[in-house]
C-alpha cells in the first residue's frame, strides 16, 4: 500500500509525453517523432532535460532503496495477515473437528447399545425357537407313538 501511495505522484500529475520529476520541479515534456521508415515513434527532449534526467537517474539509489523498502514492508504486512488468516482458519477448524468427534463418539454409542439390545432380542427369539420346536417335535413323537 505504502508503494501505491508512493508513485501516485507518478500516474496523477504526469502525461503521457510527460516525465514526473518531483512536486517542485516541473515536469520534462518529450516530443513524438514519427519515423517515416515503419519503426516504433521515438520520444525526444532538449539536453537540459536530458541532462536534468541523467542526473535523476544516477542519484535515484534513495528512491530504489526506499520504494524496495516500501515494497518489501507491504509484502511482510501481508504475509502476517495471510499467516493470522491460517491461523485463524485452523482453530475454527480444529473447533469444528471436536464437535465432530464427539458426535461420532456418540453415535458410535448409541449403535453399541443398539447392537447389544438386538443381540439380546435374537438371543431370546432363538432360544424360543428351540424350545417351540422341541415341544413340537415331542408332541410329534408323542402322536406317533400313541398309534
Amino acid at each position: 500500500m505504502n508503494l501505491l501511495i508512493w508513485l501516485i505522484p507518478w500516474t496523477l500529475s504526469a502525461q503521457a509525453n510527460e516525465i514526473y520529476m518531483g512536486a517542485h520541479e516541473p515536469p520534462i515534456k518529450a516530443e513524438r517523432i514519427e519515423l517515416t521508415d515503419g519503426r516504433e515513434p521515438l520520444m525526444a527532449f532538449t539536453v537540459r532535460d536530458y541532462v536534468k534526467l541523467k542526473r535523476r537517474a544516477e542519484s535515484a539509489s534513495g528512491y530504489c532503496a526506499s520504494a524496495t523498502e516500501a515494497a518489501s514492508e507491504a509484502a511482510k504486512l501481508e504475509c502476517e495477515q495471510a499467516i493470522e488468516a491460517v491461523i485463524q482458519r485452523e482453530r475454527i477448524s480444529q473447533v469444528d473437528q471436536v464437535q465432530l468427534i464427539d458426535a461420532l463418539k456418540l453415535e458410535l454409542k448409541l449403535s453399541q447399545q443398539a447392537l447389544i439390545e438386538e443381540q439380546s432380542f435374537s438371543s431370546t427369539v432363538k432360544w424360543i425357537s428351540i424350545g417351540t420346536g422341541a415341544a413340537a417335535l415331542a408332541t410329534t413323537l408323542t402322536l406317533i407313538l400313541r398309534r
